[in-house]
C-alpha cells in the first residue's frame, strides 16, 4: 500500500474507498468485491495489480474522535467471515484504548511539565522574593508556607513558621483579626497596616498586601510584609 493515496474529506475523490469511509462515517466499511466496486475506482490499477477482492477498514478512535483505521486487504472473498470480522473490531478497540491512554499519558505529561514550570515561577517569585511572604490559608489562618525573608524577618525558621497560624503573629484581637481576613477568603486583594509580632518578642509596624493563589485547589491567601 506504499504510495496509497487515500483521503477522508467528502470532496475527495480518493475518500469513497474502505479507508476513507470508515474515518469520514465512524463505522466499520466491509468491501466483498473490490475489483468491481465503483467506489475504488481510483484504485483499480493497484486493485489488479495485487490481486485483492475485498477489503475491510475500521476506524481507530482517539477519545471518541476518528484519527485513523485499521484496513486491510483480502485476496479472497471468504477472507472476512464472521469470526474474523469480530476479531479485527476487537483488535481495533483494542488500538483505540491504546490511543486513549496514549491522550492521557500526553496530557498528564502536559500537566506534570506545566507544574514543574510553576514550580520555578514560585521559586523565583516567592521562596526567593528579598520581601517577607507568607503562605496563608484564608480559612483557618494556617501558614502554609514561607520565605527566607520572612524566616529572617520574624525570627522563626521556615520550617517553624510553616507549624504557625497567623494569630500567632498579628496583634489584632482574634476577632478583629477574624473580621479582616473575611474578605480574603471572597479571593479579596487588600492593602493594610499591621502590628506583627517577632519571635523575639518585639512589636513591628508592617504593610501587607494580599492576593489569592490556589494550592492543591484550594483558596490561600499570598502575603507579603514589608517592614
Amino acid at each position: 500500500i506504499d504510495g496509497l493515496r487515500v483521503s477522508a474529506h467528502p470532496d475527495s475523490p480518493y475518500a469513497a474507498g474502505p479507508t476513507g469511509l470508515a474515518i469520514r462515517e465512524r463505522r466499520p466499511v466491509w468491501m466483498n468485491d473490490i475489483p468491481n466496486d465503483s467506489r475504488t475506482t481510483p484504485w483499480r490499477e493497484r486493485v489488479r495489480e495485487y490481486g485483492w477482492v475485498a477489503a475491510v477498514s475500521i476506524p481507530l478512535l482517539r477519545e471518541g474522535e476518528a484519527v485513523g483505521a485499521l484496513t486491510i486487504y483480502s485476496k479472497t472473498d471468504q477472507g472476512f467471515d464472521e469470526d474474523t470480522r469480530g476479531l479485527l473490531v476487537e483488535m481495533a478497540a483494542d488500538l483505540s484504548f491504546a490511543l486513549d491512554v496514549l491522550a492521557r499519558d500526553a496530557r498528564r505529561e502536559q500537566a506534570e511539565q506545566r507544574l514543574r514550570q510553576s514550580e520555578a515561577r514560585y521559586r523565583t517569585l516567592f521562596a526567593e522574593s528579598g520581601v517577607p511572604m507568607l503562605l496563608i490559608e484564608s480559612s483557618t489562618g494556617r501558614i502554609v508556607d514561607a520565605n527566607l525573608a520572612a524566616a529572617e524577618f520574624y525570627g522563626h525558621d521556615v520550617a517553624a513558621l510553616r507549624r504557625m497560624d497567623v494569630r500567632q503573629v498579628d496583634t489584632l484581637p482574634e476577632a478583629d483579626l477574624e473580621s479582616r481576613m473575611a474578605p480574603l477568603i471572597g479571593g479579596q486583594r487588600m492593602r493594610f497596616t499591621a502590628e506583627h509580632r517577632l519571635a523575639s518578642g518585639e512589636r513591628r509596624d508592617v504593610e501587607v498586601f494580599t492576593a489569592s493563589v490556589s494550592v492543591d485547589g484550594s483558596c490561600s491567601e499570598n502575603v507579603t510584609s514589608n517592614a
